[in-house]
């Protein structure tokens, strides 16, 4: 069994597809502590069956199975690593790690970064145009995302601080504040403290783009919308070729 287990719970927009990536394909080493993660790039699927009620029924059958992973696991920290975790209630969350993992249940530790507001939306209104979810001005998406609470973040942290207390780390999302101004080297300096590492060089994923190539991209868009093309398919295309420009 692992001995220790580490949620990594996001928030959106802080580095943390970078974060799986290096955990997934192994791109760090460590010559005193090891670090377990599954093989899927995020739980994704695991943090629904806790927030989305139509997910709800496969609950037991995901959470035995993240529970089987972690009792074959002979890491010193085992990490869960999804952005949907952020939706929980932390009480649910608690709740579900006592009937699960049991023998972690006084232990596990949440982990999380946030970004502040100003940065926060303006990632959320570049991920959103870039993709084909949007089409309109900054202004209409700021009173969209301020109904939805997105930004107001001291009421949702300070319950996950309520019921997990120390166990819930909530570190700001701002490049002077991190080890090596680097997101994934400070996610492993907090997880493994005095242990020391080294991570591959870091390829940034998700990255925002450049303004022009952003323009482009709400020109592309608009020309789709025009031409009647569903959003699904939009969405589709704004992330094909997001991955394409990526990969460049």
């Amino acid at each position: 069994m692992a001995k220790s287990i580490v949620f990594h719970i996001g928030d959106p927009k802080t580095g943390t597809s970078s974060i799986q990536r290096t955990l997934r394909d192994r791109s760090f080493t460590s010559p005193r502590a090891t670090v377990d993660y599954p093989d899927q790039l995020n739980a994704f699927p695991l943090a629904n069956t806790l927030c989305d009620d139509a997910q709800a029924h496969h609950r037991d059958q995901r959470f035995g199975a993240a529970a089987a992973w972690l009792n074959a696991s002979t890491a010193d920290v085992a990490v869960i690593s999804a952005e949907m975790f952020f939706k929980v209630d932390p009480l649910v969350m608690n709740d579900a790690i006592a009937q699960y993992m049991p023998d972690h249940a006084a232990s596990a530790r949440i982990f999380a970064y946030v970004r502040p507001h100003a940065q926060r939306f303006l990632s959320q209104f570049v991920q959103v145009s870039k993709t084909g979810l949007y089409w309109g001005d900054m202004q209409t998406l700021l009173q969209r995302v301020s109904k939805k609470d997105l930004l107001t973040y001291t009421p949702r942290f300070q319950a996950w601080r309520r019921v997990f207390g120390d166990r819930f780390m909530l570190r700001p999302m701002v490049r002077d504040e991190l080890a090596d101004r680097d997101v994934v080297t400070d996610f492993f300096k907090q997880v493994l403290g005095d242990a020391p590492f080294t991570v591959a060089k870091s390829t940034a994923a998700n990255e925002s783009l450049p303004l022009e190539v952003l323009a482009g991209l709400r020109a592309v868009h608009g020309t789709l919308k025009r031409l009647e093309i569903g959003p699904d398919n939009r969405h589709a295309v704004g992330q094909y070729y997001v991955n394409i420009l990526n990969a460049l």
